[in-house]
């Protein structure tokens, strides 16, 4: 499993890429897209849209399942990357520079980092 020491991550299965100029990047972990397989559609939120921690922003759906993508912290939509809406197989190609949405008034406030990440999926792996 891959998980960049850059990036937060959630249990649910998120990154999250902070830049200095406070917007942060969300997408999902490779984990994520190698327990979903093969990515066949995504749907993201319009821009300016606002939402809570915890609150679902967007769908991907592969040829096993679909999978509901949470809001790592409350923050406003930015910018979503339809490139993602017309080829959604890129998930699976690069799950990491594969961002869904960019947002502002996210907060590194209880997430992960890739050890404790790591550590997390080895558990679900062990467990499960």
């Amino acid at each position: 499993m891959n998980a960049p020491e850059n990036l937060r991550y959630t249990q649910t299965h998120e990154w999250i890429a902070f830049t200095q100029d406070g917007k942060a990047k969300i997408g999902i972990t490779d984990y994520a897209q190698q327990v979903l397989g093969d990515v066949v559609y995504v749907s993201l939120p319009h821009s300016g849209e606002e939402y809570k921690k915890g609150d679902i922003f967007a769908d991907v759906e592969s040829v096993k399942t679909e999978a509901e993508i949470y809001m790592p912290m409350d923050g406003k939509i930015l910018t979503a990357n339809m490139a993602l809406v017309e080829q959604p197989q890129r998930v699976n190609e690069d799950a990491y520079g594969s961002w869904l949405v960019e947002v502002r008034g996210l907060k590194d406030e209880g997430l992960l980092g890739a050890a404790e990440y790591e550590k997390f999926v080895e558990a679900l792996s062990t467990n499960g």
